[in-house]
C-alpha cells in the first residue's frame, strides 16, 4: 500500500490541479446544455408568439452563474474560444434577424391601425415578449462567455466580483436594448422620425375626428304638432329664416306620423348646422307651448247672458260693441251665436276672464234694475215708432234698456247714476204719455179692429197714438187704453167713437148704405162672419154689421154697393116676410080669428 504524504507541496499541488480540471469540465458539459435548451426554448416562444400574438411562452428560469474559481494558466488551452466567439456571432445575427422581423411587424400594426382607425394596439408588449427572448439568449451566452475566459483573469477578479461585475453588465444591456426597442417601434409606428412625430399626433387625431363627425347622422326629424303654419310662418318667413340663418335644409312632412300631425325634416352638411336648425324650431315650440298653456276657454251661456237678447247687446249696435271687448282684451277672441244664444271667449287666461266681465256688463251692466209697464201701450211708447223713443234714452242716459219680447218688464243696466237717469226718463215719458181709458161693449171691439184689424191699425198710424183693446176673459166689458201725447191720444180717440157708432170715411167716389136687417141681422153676418167676408169679397165693398142695433153700412162705388144692396136684401126679405107672418099668426091666434081653429067633438063621435 501506498502511503501519500499530503504535507508534501507537490502532492498538493498535484490534487489542487486535478480538482480545478474535473470541475471545469464538469462546468462545461453543464453551460452546454443550459444554453441548448435556453435556445431551445427561444424558438419555442417565436413559434408561439407568431401563431398568437395574445398568448406569450413561459419564461424560462433564470439560470444561476457559476461561481468561477481560480485556474490555472495551463489549463485553459485556447480550444473553447472558438466555440464561444461563434456562439456570440450567432445570437448577434438573431438579434438583428429579431430587430429586422420586430420593424416589419410594427410596420403591418401601423397599416392595421390606419385602417381600422383602432388605436388599442399594445406595441409594449411585443417589446416585453421580444425583450424577454433577447435576455435569455444574452444569459446564456453570457455564462458560457464565463466558463471560456481565461483562469488568469477569472482568478485576478475573484469569483464573487466576477458575478457582480456580469450581472451589473447584463442589466445596462437591457435596458439599452428596451431603450432602442422602444425607438424602433416609435419610427415604425410614425414613419417618421424626429420633429415629424407631432405631425404624424395631429393627422391621427383630425383622422378620429372626421370619422366622428362622419358617424353623426346629418338628418334629424322633430315633430311640430297638428300646425305647420307654426314653423312656415306668413309667407314662408320663418322657415327660411331658420334656413338662412342654420345654413340646414327644412322640409314639412304633413300628417305624419299621424294624421293631423306634422313633422320637420331638418338636413345639413354638418351637426352644428342641423343643432342650430333644431333648436330654433324647438324655441319656436317652447314658445307655443307657453301660450297654449296660458290659454283658457269659456262658453257664456244662455243662462249667463240671457239667451240670444244677451247676444245681441255684447255684438252692439254694427258689432261695435264686441270690437271694443276684444281691443280692451288684446290677444281675446269672441264668437257671438245668436240663434243658439251663446258667446265662447277664448285667451289668455286673465284676458279671458276680463272680457267675460264686460260681456256680462254688455248685458246687465255694473247694476241692474227693473220696471213693470203693465201694459203692451206702455211697452210701445217706450219702444216707439221704429224704436226710436228707447234708442234716444240708451243714447242720452249712456244705460242700457231692454224688454222681453212679449213681456212688460223694462230692465235698466249700466253705471248706477246711468240706470238713475234713465229710469226717471221713462217714468217722465210714461206720465206725459199716459192718455185714456175707454169702456167697449163685446160688440163694439170688432168695429174698433175693422177687418183682420186693419181699423186699429190706421187709427194709430195716422194718430201716432198707441191702441190697446183687452177683454177679460168672461166679461162683456173691455178696455181700450189709448197712449201717447196728448193731441195724438184725443184724435185716437174722436176715431175710435167713429167706428163703434158706424161712421165710415168715404173715399172720393164712394158712397154709404145703410140697411136695418132686424131679424135677418145673424144671416147677413154669417157663422163666425163668413157671409160677410163673401159679400165683401163678390161685390167689392166694405160692409159693417152692427149685431146690436141690427144695423147694416155698406161702403163702395155706387154700382158695386147697390148689387151688394140687392145681395143682402135677398137674404132677409124672406126671413122677414116670415118673421111678419108668424107675427100675424099670432096676433090673430090670440084674437079667435084664426083659420086653423075648430070646434069641440065628442069623445064618443064615431070615426075619431
Amino acid at each position: 500500500m501506498v502511503e501519500i504524504d499530503f504535507e508534501d507541496p507537490k502532492v498538493l499541488a498535484g490534487l489542487g490541479v486535478g480538482l480545478l480540471t474535473l470541475i471545469l469540465i464538469l462546468t462545461s458539459g453543464s453551460a452546454k446544455e443550459e444554453v441548448k435548451e435556453s435556445s431551445s426554448i427561444g424558438k419555442k416562444k417565436k413559434k408561439n408568439k407568431s401563431s398568437s400574438k395574445s398568448k406569450s411562452a413561459p419564461a424560462p428560469a433564470p439560470v444561476p452563474a457559476p461561481t468561477p474559481a481560480a485556474v490555472p494558466a495551463e489549463t485553459n488551452g485556447g480550444s473553447n474560444e472558438a466555440p464561444a466567439a461563434a456562439s456570440t456571432s450567432k445570437s448577434k445575427k438573431k438579434r438583428n434577424k429579431k430587430k429586422k422581423a420586430k420593424k416589419q411587424e410594427a410596420q403591418q400594426q401601423q397599416q392595421e391601425f390606419e385602417s381600422n382607425k383602432d388605436d388599442t394596439a399594445t406595441p409594449d408588449l411585443v417589446d416585453d415578449e421580444d425583450d424577454d427572448d433577447e435576455d435569455e439568449e444574452d444569459q446564456a451566452a453570457r455564462l458560457l462567455g464565463l466558463q471560456v475566459k481565461k483562469p488568469k483573469s477569472i482568478a485576478s477578479s475573484g469569483s464573487n466580483d466576477g458575478a457582480g461585475a456580469g450581472g451589473e453588465s447584463s442589466k445596462k444591456k437591457k435596458k439599452k436594448k428596451k431603450k432602442a426597442a422602444a425607438e424602433e417601434m416609435k419610427e415604425a409606428d410614425n414613419g417618421l422620425n424626429g420633429d415629424d412625430f407631432a405631425q404624424v399626433e395631429s393627422r391621427s387625431r383630425k383622422t378620429k375626428t372626421d370619422a366622428a363627425a362622419a358617424a353623426v347622422d346629418p338628418t334629424i326629424m322633430l315633430s311640430i304638432g297638428s300646425d305647420p303654419k307654426l314653423i312656415i310662418g306668413p309667407g314662408g318667413s320663418i322657415i327660411q329664416n331658420i334656413e338662412n340663418t342654420s345654413g340646414s335644409k327644412l322640409d314639412i312632412l304633413k300628417n305624419t306620423p299621424v294624421p293631423n300631425q306634422n313633422t320637420v325634416r331638418i338636413t345639413a352638411d354638418s351637426e352644428q348646422s342641423v343643432a342650430q336648425a333644431m333648436e330654433m324650431v324647438q324655441a319656436i315650440l317652447d314658445t307655443e307651448a307657453k301660450r297654449k298653456a296660458n290659454m283658457k276657454t269659456v262658453t257664456l251661456t244662455s243662462a249667463d247672458i240671457k239667451g240670444p237678447v244677451g247676444v245681441k247687446a255684447i255684438i252692439g249696435r254694427g258689432g261695435q260693441n264686441i270690437k271694443d271687448i276684444q281691443a280692451r282684451c288684446e290677444g281675446v277672441k269672441l264668437d257671438a251665436n245668436v240663434d243658439q244664444g251663446t258667446v265662447i271667449v277664448s285667451g289668455p287666461k286673465d284676458k279671458v276672464d276680463e272680457a267675460i266681465k264686460l260681456c256680462k256688463n254688455a248685458v246687465f251692466g255694473e247694476t241692474q234694475d227693473t220696471m213693470d209697464l203693465k201694459t203692451r201701450s206702455a211697452v210701445n211708447i217706450v219702444f216707439g215708432k221704429d224704436f226710436t223713443t228707447i234708442r234716444g234714452l240708451q243714447n242720452t242716459t249712456g244705460a242700457k234698456l231692454d224688454i222681453e219680447k212679449g213681456g212688460t218688464i223694462l230692465q235698466f243696466s249700466g253705471k248706477a247714476e246711468q240706470v238713475m237717469a234713465a229710469k226717471e226718463a221713462v217714468k217722465e215719458l210714461l206720465k206725459q204719455c199716459a192718455g185714456v181709458i175707454m169702456s167697449l161693449k163685446a160688440s163694439d171691439i170688432g168695429a174698433v179692429y175693422g177687418k183682420a184689424g186693419a181699423n186699429i191699425r190706421r187709427i194709430q198710424d195716422r194718430t201716432g197714438a198707441f191702441v190697446e183693446v183687452d177683454q177679460p176673459a168672461g166679461s162683456d166689458v173691455a178696455r181700450c187704453t189709448i197712449m201717447g201725447q196728448p193731441a195724438a191720444v184725443e184724435e185716437a180717440r174722436k176715431m175710435i167713437q167713429r167706428a163703434i157708432d158706424g161712421e165710415i170715411e168715404l173715399k172720393p167716389g164712394e158712397v154709404l148704405e145703410i140697411l136695418n136687417l132686424g131679424i135677418a141681422t145673424p144671416a147677413v153676418i154669417g157663422r163666425a162672419g163668413t157671409r160677410v167676408k163673401e159679400l165683401e169679397r163678390a161685390h167689392s165693398v166694405q160692409i159693417n154689421v152692427n149685431s146690436e142695433s141690427e144695423v147694416c153700412r155698406i161702403v163702395g162705388m155706387p154700382k158695386a154697393v147697390d148689387s151688394a144692396r140687392n145681395a143682402i136684401t135677398a137674404i132677409t126679405e124672406p126671413l122677414i116676410l116670415a118673421e111678419a107672418a108668424k107675427k100675424e099668426a099670432d096676433r090673430a091666434a090670440e084674437s079667435g080669428d084664426s083659420a086653423w081653429q075648430g070646434s069641440t067633438v065628442p069623445a064618443d063621435e064615431d070615426g075619431w
